[in-house]
């Protein structure tokens, strides 16, 4: 039997796995899924949702979190000269770009001030 045949018959004894769809993709119980943590972050006494401040920020505080976020989009598609994911796990799956494998202090390492 293959390793995943077992791990489905595994997930069913279990109750975990409670059937397939007409798709013929496993349906999960609700129970035993494990949902994303819903972060939130106290400031001032006062809650917000996520991890980034929605008030309080300066307008350059802003755009940099905006240039953070559109740098990951980027960078979850990214591919290497090999036509590798640059960013895979495992790590040996991954781009042997030097784009990519290097550490980047320009961007990476720049400390507040510097």
């Amino acid at each position: 039997m293959c390793a995943i045949a077992s791990l489905l018959d595994f997930l069913q004894e279990t109750g975990t796995l409670t059937g397939y769809a007409p798709s013929g993709l496993p349906i999960y119980s609700d129970y035993h899924l494990c949902h994303d943590p819903e972060e939130r972050l106290n400031i001032n006494g006062h809650w917000q949702d996520g991890l980034v401040p929605a008030l309080g920020l300066a307008p350059a505080e802003q755009e940099q979190f905006a240039r953070f976020f559109k740098l990951i989009e980027t960078l979850k598609s990214a591919q290497g000269s090999d036509g590798r994911d640059a960013f895979r796990i495992p790590l040996d799956q991954a781009s042997a770009d030097p784009e990519y494998r290097q550490a980047r202090p320009d961007i990476f390492c720049r400390l507040p001030g510097s």
